[in-house]
Protein backbone atom coordinates (compact mmCIF):
# COMPACT_ATOMS: atom_id res chain seq x y z
CA UNK A 1 0.00 0.00 0.00
CA UNK A 2 1.50 3.36 -0.99
CA UNK A 3 0.97 6.22 1.62
CA UNK A 4 0.29 9.58 0.55
CA UNK A 5 2.23 12.92 0.74
CA UNK A 6 2.14 16.55 -1.32
CA UNK A 7 5.43 17.37 -2.95
CA UNK A 8 5.53 20.32 -0.84
CA UNK A 9 7.08 17.63 2.08
CA UNK A 10 10.04 16.96 -0.75
CA UNK A 11 9.95 21.01 -1.37
CA UNK A 12 10.33 21.59 2.22
CA UNK A 13 13.40 18.89 2.96
CA UNK A 14 14.95 20.54 -0.34
CA UNK A 15 15.16 23.90 0.52
CA UNK A 16 16.38 23.50 3.88
CA UNK A 17 19.19 20.80 2.78
CA UNK A 18 20.61 23.28 0.18
CA UNK A 19 20.10 26.68 1.74
CA UNK A 20 16.95 27.78 -0.70
CA UNK A 21 14.05 29.36 -0.06
CA UNK A 22 10.62 29.40 -1.86
CA UNK A 23 11.73 32.32 -4.29
CA UNK A 24 14.90 30.74 -5.11
CA UNK A 25 13.16 27.27 -5.74
CA UNK A 26 10.13 28.62 -7.94
CA UNK A 27 13.01 29.90 -10.11
CA UNK A 28 14.83 27.25 -10.36
CA UNK A 29 12.03 25.12 -11.35
CA UNK A 30 10.89 27.90 -13.87
CA UNK A 31 7.72 28.88 -11.56
CA UNK A 32 5.99 31.96 -10.05
CA UNK A 33 6.33 31.78 -6.11
CA UNK A 34 2.08 31.29 -6.94
CA UNK A 35 2.82 28.28 -9.30
CA UNK A 36 4.89 26.83 -6.92
CA UNK A 37 2.34 26.90 -3.95
CA UNK A 38 -0.35 25.31 -6.08
CA UNK A 39 2.52 22.87 -7.16
CA UNK A 40 3.32 22.18 -3.18
CA UNK A 41 -0.06 21.21 -2.36
CA UNK A 42 -0.69 18.62 -5.15
CA UNK A 43 -0.62 15.07 -2.93
CA UNK A 44 1.41 12.31 -4.59
CA UNK A 45 1.98 8.34 -3.60
CA UNK A 46 4.95 7.38 -2.06
CA UNK A 47 6.26 3.97 -3.56
CA UNK A 48 7.57 3.10 0.16
CA UNK A 49 4.31 1.74 2.50
CA UNK A 50 6.84 1.41 5.31
CA UNK A 51 7.73 5.48 5.32
CA UNK A 52 7.62 7.20 8.50
CA UNK A 53 6.66 10.88 9.35
CA UNK A 54 9.31 13.29 7.62
CA UNK A 55 11.59 14.06 10.50
CA UNK A 56 11.53 18.24 9.42
CA UNK A 57 15.03 18.55 11.38
CA UNK A 58 16.57 15.31 9.43
CA UNK A 59 18.33 16.02 6.11
CA UNK A 60 16.83 12.59 4.42
CA UNK A 61 14.32 13.31 1.65
CA UNK A 62 11.37 11.46 1.96
CA UNK A 63 10.78 8.36 0.18
CA UNK A 64 10.82 8.52 -3.49
CA UNK A 65 7.40 8.75 -5.19
CA UNK A 66 5.71 6.88 -8.02
CA UNK A 67 7.74 8.40 -10.50
CA UNK A 68 4.61 8.34 -12.91
CA UNK A 69 3.23 10.74 -11.00
CA UNK A 70 5.78 13.33 -11.67
CA UNK A 71 5.28 14.24 -15.21
CA UNK A 72 2.22 15.24 -15.97
CA UNK A 73 2.37 17.31 -12.71
CA UNK A 74 4.80 19.18 -13.83
CA UNK A 75 2.98 19.50 -16.95
CA UNK A 76 0.17 21.03 -15.93
CA UNK A 77 1.88 23.47 -12.98
CA UNK A 78 4.63 24.42 -15.90
CA UNK A 79 7.36 23.09 -14.03
CA UNK A 80 11.11 21.99 -15.52
CA UNK A 81 10.52 18.14 -15.39
CA UNK A 82 14.33 17.05 -15.13
CA UNK A 83 14.21 19.68 -12.38
CA UNK A 84 11.01 18.22 -10.46
CA UNK A 85 13.23 15.11 -10.36
CA UNK A 86 16.45 16.45 -9.25
CA UNK A 87 14.41 18.15 -6.16
CA UNK A 88 12.70 15.32 -5.42
CA UNK A 89 15.86 13.18 -5.26
CA UNK A 90 17.65 15.87 -3.10
CA UNK A 91 19.89 16.69 -5.53
CA UNK A 92 20.26 20.49 -7.17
Amino acid sequence: MATSRTLGDYFDTWKRNHVRSDTDLAAYLGLTPDQLAALAAEPIESANAEAGAINPDAGAMPPQPLRTDLDPLADRHGANHQRLRNVIDGRY
